[in-house]
């Protein structure tokens, strides 16, 4: 990170109002003693499956300090929120999935989640 500097962003959508943003921030040049960065990333999207959701926001940020040659403390963290209803798949039978089960969702919406 020292002696640099970048930043990246992009954005990707799809369907079933899949979307997502994340980007990644660095700065090491405005000291020869500290730099930082910070990567993030929200995502939010639906399914072609009845009830599964998905919204999930993460930021990573880290400090790096050099109090002289030879040495460096990092300090870096990770901040995760991460709330779901799985889709738990489509039931078996004989070793082959069954087709007409893939309109239908296997479980309890209201207690399921991650």
């Amino acid at each position: 990170m020292f002696g640099s500097r970048f930043g990246d962003v992009s954005v990707i959508g799809g369907s079933y109002d899949r979307a997502r943003i994340q980007g990644d921030y660095a700065d090491g040049r405005a000291s020869d003693k500290i730099a930082y960065r910070i990567a993030g990333a929200y995502e939010n999207s639906d399914s072609h499956r009845p009830y599964f959701s998905l919204e999930r926001t993460s930021i990573s940020p880290s400090l790096s300090y050099r109090p002289h040659q030879g040495s460096e403390l990092l300090i870096q963290g990770e901040f995760l929120d991460d709330n779901r209803l799985p889709d738990r798949g489509i039931p078996s039978w004989q070793g082959k999935p069954l087709d007409d089960a893939r309109p239908f969702y296997y479980g309890y919406p209201t207690d399921d989640f991650l």
